[in-house]
C-alpha cells in the first residue's frame, strides 16, 4: 500500500494538471483550508511549579480549529492549524504561604499552533477513503493566571510551552467535490518544564481544496 501510495502521489506532483487529480480535494497546487471541531480532554496540572494554582479538576474540553495543508507531496502530506480550546476545572487556591485558601471554578483556554507530517497507509486509486497517520508539534499558550468563571477580568499573562503529538483518522473525498470530510483523533502532551499536560482531542471536520 505504501508504494501504491508513492507512486499515486508522483503522479500528483509531476503531472501538474487537474486532470491528474484522482481526489477532486488535492487542486493543482495540492493545497487545501478547512476547519474542526470536537472534544478535548487534559490530564495533569496545567499550573505545574505555581505556589498560587492548582489543577485539580484536569478534564473535558471544547476544541476548535482551523488548517492549512499541503496535499500532493510524494507520500506525505504537511500541515499547520491554529486551535483553541476552553474547558471549567476547579482549582485549588494558596496564599504566599502556601496555605489552601479554597477551591474556585476558573476558565481555561488552550491556544496552540501546530504543525504535522501525515502518512497515507491506505489510499488506493481512485478511492475515495484515505486513512492516514503522523505526527508532529508546536507551541501553546496557556494562562499563567487563571480567569475566574463569571469574572469580566481577562488574565492576559500567558506562558508559550512546545506540544508534540501523534495523529490518525480517515478521510473522505466526494467524487467531483473540491472538499474532504475527515475524522480524527490526536494524543499528544504539552511540557510545561515542572511536568507535561496530557492533551488529546477527537474531532470531525471540513476542508476545501484551492
Amino acid at each position: 500500500m505504501v508504494l501504491v501510495a508513492l507512486v499515486r502521489r508522483s503522479v500528483l506532483v509531476v503531472g501538474g494538471l487537474a486532470a491528474l487529480f484522482p481526489d477532486p480535494a488535492h487542486a493543482i497546487l495540492g493545497i487545501e483550508i478547512g476547519a474542526r471541531a470536537g472534544s478535548c480532554s487534559y490530564s495533569g496540572d496545567v499550573f505545574a511549579g505555581s505556589e498560587t494554582f492548582e489543577d485539580s479538576d484536569a478534564g473535558a474540553a471544547t476544541g476548535f480549529g482551523i488548517r492549512l495543508g499541503i496535499m500532493s507531496l510524494p507520500l506525505v502530506d504537511l500541515f499547520t492549524e491554529f486551535s483553541a480550546s476552553s474547558r471549567t476545572s476547579a482549582v485549588t487556591l494558596f496564599d504566599d504561604d502556601g496555605v489552601e485558601t479554597g477551591q474556585r471554578e476558573y476558565e481555561l483556554l488552550d491556544w496552540g499552533v501546530e504543525g504535522s507530517v501525515r502518512f497515507p497507509i491506505w489510499d488506493p486509486p481512485l478511492s475515495p477513503i484515505t486513512i492516514f497517520v503522523g505526527g508532529g508539534g508546536g507551541l501553546h499558550w496557556i494562562p499563567a493566571d487563571p480567569k475566574p468563571s463569571g469574572n469580566d477580568e481577562v488574565e492576559t499573562a500567558s506562558r508559550p510551552k512546545p506540544s508534540a503529538h501523534f495523529v490518525g483518522g480517515i478521510r473522505f473525498e466526494p467524487p467531483a467535490l473540491p472538499l474532504a470530510l475527515f475524522l480524527e483523533g490526536q494524543m499528544g502532551g504539552i511540557f510545561l518544564g515542572e511536568g507535561t499536560l496530557g492533551s488529546n482531542f477527537v474531532s470531525a471536520g471540513l476542508s476545501f481544496g484551492l
